[in-house]
């Protein structure tokens, strides 16, 4: 007998066919415990992408821009900062840097 010809022989077989689909369909293998971490991790992520794009409005908002200036600082991984100010205020910096190298 073919697999989707199990419930041939019983009542409501289209309904019974249709269950059994979305459970196959719905189960991949992964627990619920798995899924939900991951979906906890998305949200993380999702938390920390949605604060990034405040960030990034507050800074438009005050006229500023974020300049990488990693090849002109010294720093460790843990404690970088961009440059945060307008094009004028980052060519001054520029200069700052440059009189006292």
């Amino acid at each position: 007998m073919r697999n989707q010809d199990i419930h041939k022989n019983f009542e409501r077989e289209e309904i019974r066919d249709f269950l059994a689909q979305q459970l196959e369909a719905s189960w991949t293998g992964e627990a619920v415990e798995r899924l939900e971490e991951h979906i906890s991790r998305l949200q993380k992520r999702l938390d920390a992408a949605k604060q990034s794009r405040a960030v990034l409005a507050l800074i438009e908002a005050l006229g500023w821009e974020d300049w990488d200036v990693s090849d002109k600082t010294s720093y460790n991984s843990e404690t970088y900062f961009p440059f945060v100010g307008t094009k004028d205020e980052h060519k001054e910096f520029l200069a700052l840097l440059a009189r006292d190298s």
